[in-house]
């Protein structure tokens, strides 16, 4: 595991079953987005308004569907079919209040639990989507610590239950402010494929292997 990356233990299953049929490498999923509507910001913003940080936050979702070898879903999630939809989350990042993306308090970059991220996807407008979908559901991006926080989210669409949840953390890189905080997404993307996307398949499974 690099030495730049942390990830927490909290995990969350509402259905053991459905559960495993998300990790299954046959069962299509639907990749939603980056969901920043609650996302906080930590630290200097630098030269950056936060109306332009709202923009460039948004546009971290485009960056990671037109650099598809980088951003490799079906590689990290173990996938033969992935199907993008990110109307649904992009309609979410596009009414964020942006006077409100700015943070001075430290314990609301740990504020997300299984519980508030349940909360959020019940909200979620998923009428015309169907089946699993994934999400990433942004906590929050710290300057201060030059890390992004997010929860890896598998939803039944079908209900809005959420299947499976765990917070992710990558270190920032890059140039500019969208290629900065995409970098926290590639370092967390990256340390799920090497190592914790198999605990969490081997977790899914009924018998536990």
């Amino acid at each position: 595991m690099l030495l730049l990356l942390s990830i927490s233990t909290t995990s969350y299953s509402l259905s053991a079953q459905t559960r495993a049929e998300a990790f299954s490498s046959q069962t299509p999923i639907t990749w939603l987005g980056i969901d920043f509507s609650e996302a906080k910001y930590f630290g200097d913003p630098g030269t950056v308004s936060q109306e332009q940080m709202k923009t460039m936050t948004i546009n971290i979702n485009f960056l990671l569907i037109n650099e598809t070898e980088k951003y490799d879903f079906h590689k990290t999630f173990d996938k033969d079919s992935i199907i993008n939809d990110l109307k649904v989350i992009s309609d979410l990042n596009n009414s964020i209040d942006a006077t409100k993306i700015m943070s001075f308090n430290k314990e609301d970059y740990t504020r997300f639990n299984p519980a508030s991220i349940q909360s959020m996807v019940s909200k979620y407008n998923l009428e015309q989507n169907k089946g699993i979908g994934l999400v990433f559901v942004m906590e929050g991006l710290n300057k201060t610590i030059e890390e992004g926080a997010f929860w890896v989210t598998y939803i039944n669409m079908n209900d809005k239950s959420v299947l499976f949840t765990e917070r992710v953390t990558g270190k920032s890189f890059g140039f500019g402010f969208r290629n900065h905080w995409a970098g926290s997404i590639y370092n967390g993307m990256k340390d799920i494929k090497g190592s914790r996307y198999k605990k969490w398949k081997i977790g899914s499974s009924p018998k536990g292997k």
